[in-house]
């Protein structure tokens, strides 16, 4: 019998742990580095980078040094960004995970800035069934 209640406890605690499936805390998707260039040089070249990569650009202002771009479906992976995790299985190792991708940027006279904004979706069971996941980039 008290093999039967330690198996019993032990089971419930390995379980408990493979069910978590807490939701990424670091709201940080922004990252700063300093340039040398002009602001209009810097700004064009992330312009054509992002193109480039197949980015659509949707806001661009040269003068005010921002740019935005459309949200784009990406097949992310576990080492790109986190989106929490579900019977201790990373969602964005599952293939009914989507992620759609908004980049935006801005450039001052010293600084080029780059934030992320990562939408996901799972589908559960059914693909009428959609769960949403906040997703962070990994950088």
């Amino acid at each position: 019998m008290r093999h039967f209640v330690a198996v019993f406890f032990i089971t419930f605690f390995l379980l408990g742990c493979a069910l978590d499936s807490r939701v990424p805390t670091n709201e940080s998707g922004s990252y700063s580095t300093p340039h040398d260039s002009s602001q209009e040089a810097v700004f064009q070249k992330a312009k054509r980078a992002l193109m480039k990569e197949g980015f659509q650009v949707e806001v661009a202002n040269g003068s005010a040094g921002f740019l935005a771009t459309a949200p784009k479906s990406m097949k992310l992976r576990p080492h790109q960004a986190t989106c929490g995790k579900i019977w201790a299985i990373n969602y964005l190792s599952d293939y009914r995970t989507t992620t759609d991708v908004v980049i935006n940027i801005t450039v001052d006279a010293a600084t080029l800035t780059i934030s992320s904004h990562i939408n996901g979706e799972y589908r559960v069971g059914k693909m009428d069934e959609v769960q949403p996941l906040a997703c962070v980039s990994r950088g």
